[in-house]
């Protein structure tokens, strides 16, 4: 009897070391998930900062060319829309 019980306790032993690997594996496959999520951001984050920056760059282009600005003798003062920089060029 003694022998079964013996039996009987190795293999509760053995399911419970077996559930608490299974618990730590999905922990630390959720920590993974975590990480992957927050660079998946953060990589969303600089598209997006890159798409505004190119989108600025090319509002700030148009405008320029749309925008003779005001006239000095040789010199062209405009100002850069959604910056509001004054800037100036020689006239050709």
């Amino acid at each position: 009897m003694k022998g079964r019980e013996e039996q009987i306790q190795g293999k509760m032993d053995e399911v419970r070391r077996q559930q608490e690997e299974s618990v730590e594996r999905r922990e630390q496959l959720l920590q993974e998930l975590d990480a992957v999520s927050q660079l998946t951001r953060r990589e969303q984050q600089d598209v997006e900062a890159r798409k505004a920056a190119r989108k600025q760059q090319l509002e700030a282009q148009v405008s320029w060319a749309a925008w003779p600005g005001v006239s000095t003798g040789n010199v062209v003062w405009v100002t850069w829309v959604g910056t509001g920089e004054l800037g100036c060029m020689a006239r050709g």
